[in-house]
């Protein structure tokens, strides 16, 4: 009995391992692919693994599902690239972190941060201009 619990022990601890490893790599192709926008199935099925399965394994990780995830780090990249190169166009950025377009990008970015994007580069700006003072 007692060895029918270790192996049983032993099995769930080695599913943790490979939710928490999915996880990773689900977040690692996120970042190397910024300009790319995935649907859960499409990671899902990129990963091998069903689109449950990978929302179970970022639940764990991260504490909100894949697409959930995704978005709030590509309106971070957003607010760095904003920040980064003040002289791009919202719709060079829209395209580059894969927004639909810049309109969907700042309804996105006014959700998660209060402001809309050139409200945000503006405040980053005006910081700039005072400490320059």
């Amino acid at each position: 009995m007692s060895l029918l619990l270790l192996d049983l022990y032993h099995e769930c601890r080695e599913q943790q391992e490979n939710e928490a490893n999915l996880a990773e790599r689900a977040i690692r192709i996120i970042s190397d692919t910024p300009h790319h926008r995935y649907t859960t199935k499409e990671m899902a099925d990129l990963l091998f693994v069903s689109p449950k399965t990978l929302n179970n394994a970022m639940h764990k990780k991260v504490g909100m599902p894949f697409y959930a995830y995704e978005k709030q780090q590509k309106l971070k990249m957003v607010a760095v690239q904003l920040k980064l190169e003040p002289d791009w166009k919202l719709s060079q950025i829209a395209t580059a972190f894969g927004f639909y377009d810049e309109f969907h990008m700042s309804k996105a970015f006014k959700q998660k941060f209060g402001v809309s994007p050139s409200d945000y580069r503006n405040m980053l700006s005006d910081k700039e201009s005072s400490a320059n003072l």
